[in-house]
């Protein structure tokens, strides 16, 4: 079973459930969190009553393939985007989760999700991975995020809604040797953004490899399903000192490392 999530505190993604139910032929199967559970052949789909930060307690109430949650992103520069990520901190826990803590993160899936979204029409959206952020991080099966950013236009946008509907649904094609970890960059992964056949899973940007550890890199690999088989690091997203560390960790660790001028 695969569960798609939204949340009733959340416009982009209340716009998502109505539209799952509109065309997209899901059948009303019961109810959840005061609202009605929608089927469709393998998918679930509840509204619930949380944002989606805090969504650890459907561990109680589900055992899914995966949790697939749509909603809202929010920018302080209003950036239009369609965009989709892995749940989860490098760091310190500002927005859900809990410190140093990443959630599974399906590569496939999120490969899969971004290049229905790179279908969009609209040029003034951009289509990009962001990297692991905010909450949960302690879910019981992998969760990405597909999100309509950035401001309460966009959220209610119906066919940029539309459009995150339809990538939540799609399969993922690539193979599992194609499966990588990201390294470097900025926010939203211009650079991971742009590969075809490789799917990445969990991203580390630029502004957390100062104070990444082997601990978190890891981490990040025992929480990638499938397993990443290599990492990439944006070269041109990291300082000289921050390749070093990321090599010598990736070396230690028998991790097989590409420059990301090497995939595609």
């Amino acid at each position: 079973m695969e569960l798609i999530v939204t949340s009733q505190q959340d416009p982009a993604g209340t716009n998502m459930y109505n539209l799952f139910v509109k065309e997209f032929g899901f059948i009303e199967d019961g109810e959840f969190d005061g609202k009605p559970r929608y089927k469709r052949d393998d998918y679930v789909l509840i509204n619930v009553k949380k944002t989606v930060l805090e969504l650890e307690y459907l561990n109680e109430h589900f055992s899914p393939e995966i949790y697939l949650v749509g909603s809202k992103h929010q920018s302080a520069q209003k950036v239009k985007s369609l965009t989709c990520h892995t749940p989860g901190n490098w760091a310190k826990a500002e927005f859900g989760g809990n410190d140093r803590e990443l959630c599974v993160s399906p590569p496939l899936y999120l490969h899969a999700v971004l290049q229905e979204l790179k279908k969009f029409p609209d040029q003034e959206f951009i289509k990009n991975y962001e990297v692991t952020h905010h909450g949960p991080s302690s879910m019981n099966a992998p969760m990405l995020f597909a999100e309509v950013g950035g401001s309460e236009e966009e959220w209610n946008n119906i066919d940029a809604c539309r459009a995150v509907c339809r990538a939540l649904l799609v399969q993922p094609k690539l193979g599992e040797a194609h499966i990588a970890n990201g390294f470097g960059g900025t926010h939203y992964a211009p650079s991971f953004s742009k590969l075809t056949h490789t799917a990445i899973g969990h991203i580390c940007p630029k502004y957390h490899l100062d104070n990444l550890d082997e601990e978190m890199v890891l981490q990040s690999f025992e929480k990638t399903f499938p397993r990443a088989k290599f990492a990439v690091i944006d070269w041109k997203g990291c300082n000289k000192e921050q390749r070093d560390k990321l090599i010598s960790i990736f070396e230690k660790n028998n991790i097989e490392w590409k420059r990301i001028k090497e995939v595609d």
